[in-house]
């Protein structure tokens, strides 16, 4: 009672052998794949403050530019007139 039906089952000596090798490499594959997700939880890590690091220099661009500019000329806009009434 309470065992599974399938570990009862008497199996060929090669079958064991063949299980234990399959298991081997299934243990490998979990490493190498555990490996490489660790690498690439790293380069998103660093990639996300890469990103992080150029949008703060995008925010501080357009008070550099206006620090950098020449005082010129002030220039005053006029509001562009509507069609006039006469036409």
């Amino acid at each position: 009672m309470g065992r599974i039906r399938d570990l009862e089952l008497d199996l060929p000596a090669d079958a064991v052998q063949r299980l234990v090798t399959e298991n081997t490499s299934l243990k490998q594959q979990l490493r190498t794949l555990t490996a490489d997700q660790h690498t690439l939880t790293n380069r998103l890590a660093a990639a996300r403050e890469n990103n992080r690091s150029q949008d703060r220099k995008i925010a501080e661009l357009p008070a550099l530019l206006l620090e950098r500019q020449p005082p010129g000329p002030v220039r005053h806009l006029r509001a562009l007139q509507g069609p006039s009434s006469s036409d």
